[in-house]
């Protein structure tokens, strides 16, 4: 992925917090016409780690992957 421009539609933060110390483990910005839920597969969550997305994440069988390796979740 090259540079970010404002003629290409802009790009998409997607943050891992330490949901004890409240800080970014880590953080993957993607162009803006990539889907969610394509970024999010290929990102690792350690178990205990309390998931919240919107409905650009649904897939029910990534959740009960998630759930079962110890991940909680919340879809809004």
């Amino acid at each position: 992925m090259g540079l970010l421009r404002p003629d290409q539609g802009g790009g998409e933060l997607h943050l891992v917090l330490d949901n004890q110390g409240f800080l970014p483990q880590y953080a993957v910005l993607s162009e803006g016409r990539k889907a969610d839920i394509t970024v999010a597969r290929k990102m690792e969550f350690r178990p205990g780690a309390i998931l919240v997305f919107d409905r650009g994440y649904e897939d029910h069988d990534w959740w009960r992957r998630l759930t079962a390796g110890g991940c909680g979740s919340s879809a809004g």
